[in-house]
């Protein structure tokens, strides 16, 4: 069983009380600074994820080669004291047609990279549901990240619209969320499983599709725990105000997955609302997570948000 104490982090000031670890002393530096001019991405929304190296990888939602967002590495300088390199990767908009990265980047095996965009529209791709997308890194004397686009969204029962990072899981198989669906499905959780030599491509499975009513929306970035995800939606629930959800795989092969909700949002005397980042799990099983709204500290729109295990 997993562990879900709910409880408030934010103190008077606003500041964040979660917990005691054990970083060294910080210092702020800002390493690169987007614009909006030529070639170069703006308006990063995804988080980052570091390289073996040292490198810093993410998405930019706007600017690039096309207009329509970038992935960018930026490399750390040669000598302390220098100055970072920032690299625009991949420009979304090119021949494969995705467009808009809303979220930050997974990586796997070897380097590769991968995420989702908001959209596609193209000759190629010529709905506008999203996509999950492949770079990987370049090879022999090539700069190049070639891309690949590894599930096109329908809008249907596969969902559409994914917004979070990927987690990547057992096998190396890629697991996140939608935000939206047809008119019976509020949004999906599904699995890209690697190609094998019978498949020849990534298999794309939906393990749980929200329905119209109760938990809706799930969102941010899912936590793969042995044989359970966990996640979060941002509406429904018995409190209407997000859930903490559990996903359990089939007993039997070819079975359906199993939701749980182990955890429903209130808004209210303290409680969260609105969870959208998603979860992390510790190596006790503690989920962690945030929520935009709620907590005992009053903002515009009746709460500053909180911090929970």
């Amino acid at each position: 069983m997993f562990k879900l104490t709910i409880r408030t982090c934010v103190a008077a000031s606003g500041a964040l009380l979660a917990m005691s670890v054990g970083l060294p002393a910080q210092t702020f530096t800002s390493l690169y600074s987007f614009a909006q001019q030529g070639a170069h991405g703006w308006q990063p929304w995804g988080s980052v994820v570091v390289g073996p190296q040292g490198q810093l990888y993410g998405t930019t939602f706007h600017g690039g080669a096309y207009t329509y967002g970038t992935v960018y590495e930026i490399e750390p300088p040669a000598s302390s004291g220098g100055t970072w390199i920032e690299t625009v990767l991949h420009s979304f908009g090119d021949q494969n047609g995705d467009v808009y990265p809303p979220a930050g980047l997974a990586m796997g095996p070897g380097g590769a990279l991968y995420g989702v965009t908001e959209e596609a529209g193209s000759s190629s791709l010529p709905q506008t549901y999203g996509t999950v997308y492949q770079l990987l890194p370049p090879s022999g004397t090539s700069t190049r990240w070639p891309e690949s686009i590894l599930h096109q969204f329908t809008g249907g029962a596969d969902g559409e619209g994914p917004q979070s990072s990927l987690t990547v899981g057992p096998g190396q198989a890629l697991y996140g969320t939608t935000s939206g669906g047809s008119a019976t499905v509020n949004g999906t959780v599904f699995r890209l499983t690697p190609p094998t030599p019978a498949s020849g491509g990534w298999t794309e499975t939906v393990l749980w599709g929200f329905e119209a009513f109760g938990p809706a929306g799930p969102q941010g970035t899912l936590a793969v725990y042995g044989d359970r995800i966990y996640g979060v939606t941002k509406a429904g629930g018995a409190g209407l105000a997000g859930t903490v959800f559990e996903l359990a795989p089939p007993t039997v092969e070819g079975g359906s997955w199993t939701e749980t909700t182990i955890y429903n949002f209130t808004g209210a005397n303290g409680d969260g609302s609105t969870p959208y980042a998603g979860v992390v799990v510790d190596a006790n099983g503690v989920l962690y997570g945030t929520t935009e709204l709620g907590g005992s500290q009053a903002c515009d729109h009746g709460g500053c948000g909180i911090v929970f295990p």
